[in-house]
């Protein structure tokens, strides 16, 4: 049976998705997707959904708790039915539905879930690495995490990932991976770069590659998460620590797929954010989000002791 690489998981599907295939040996055991029989779609609960996700006001994709424990996510031509112990997945598509979306919630909202359901959390962010570890940033959509990882990357940093990277604790301390080598850029930073790519949601989606950044291997110690506030009037980036409850309830929208989380699975985000936040420090990182304010901004980040503190150098 083909082993695939989705999101940093690995899945075992008869299904012939274009993702990557993945020879490692997994850990944990592989993910078994598999799709239902055609017309034989899952039945909602009449009970009100447990989450919703709320996409430009409108909710467009709803999750329930069914008795066995297991998980159903629904949108409005698919479902997802996820194990209880996130083993498996089975999904349904109504047949003019595009693979393409499949593969698309898949490696994303799906992949997310899973994790919650496995007690880790991903993070809606980028990410970049310098000696060694990583400097994750999340922020509100528009605010700059794909610019500013992609700026820094060419001013000497290592380039990790964009969009969606999965947290984890090995030995105590949280560790983060890449999940995709695409970089998602508004138009203005597109053109600062001076690279093309397809248009999806007023977004540009071009490959690391395209920016000739060279995506990093394996997954590294999270050193700091840093939320930006762009601030036009800031004349000079600053940093400013975040503690205890204000840290908390500034992160928590930044986990991926939250508003689909049932109350005992919210409590497991919860708790899962908490650690990080007891192994970590968490920042706002002020800056005015033009580019000439790079360097400067790299030269903050090098600089900020409670980061190097928090690795242990």
């Amino acid at each position: 049976m083909p082993l695939y690489r989705i999101a940093g998981l690995t899945w075992d599907s008869d299904f012939p998705f274009t993702f990557p295939l993945d020879d490692r040996e997994p850990a944990p055991p592989p993910i078994r997707l598999m799709r239902a029989p055609e017309g034989e779609r899952f039945t909602s609960p009449d009970s009100p959904p447990a989450g919703q996700y709320i996409y430009r006001g409108r909710p467009i994709f709803r999750s329930y708790q069914l008795e066995d424990g297991s998980f159903l996510l629904g949108l409005r031509h698919i479902d997802f039915l996820i194990a209880s112990d996130a083993r498996s997945v089975v999904w349904y598509s109504d047949p003019d539905t595009p693979v393409d979306m499949v593969r698309t919630l898949l490696a994303s909202l799906v992949a997310s879930f899973v994790r919650m359901v496995r007690g880790t959390i991903t993070l809606h962010a980028s990410a970049v690495v310098s000696e060694g570890a990583a400097r994750c940033f999340v922020g509100l959509s528009g605010a700059g995490k794909s610019t500013l990882a992609a700026g820094l990357s060419r001013l000497g940093f290592g380039w990790l990932g964009d969009d969606l990277l999965s947290v984890a604790l090995r030995d105590g301390r949280p560790v983060v991976g890449p999940e995709d080598s695409r970089i998602k850029l508004l138009p203005d930073a597109a053109e600062y770069f001076q690279v093309r790519g397809e248009q999806i949601d007023g977004e540009i989606h071009v490959s690391a590659e395209l920016l000739g950044l060279v995506p990093a291997a394996g997954a590294y110690p999270l050193r700091a998460v840093y939320i930006l506030d762009r601030r036009r009037e800031a004349l000079e980036p600053e940093i400013a620590r975040q503690n205890g409850l204000e840290a908390f309830v500034k992160l928590l929208p930044h986990v991926d797929s939250v508003e689909l989380a049932p109350p005992a699975l919210r409590e497991r985000v919860f708790e899962a954010c908490m650690r990080l936040l007891h192994s970590i420090p968490v920042a706002e990182l002020r800056f005015s989000g033009e580019m000439d304010a790079l360097p400067r901004v790299r030269d903050l980040l090098l600089g900020d002791t409670s980061a190097c503190a928090s690795s242990g150098r």
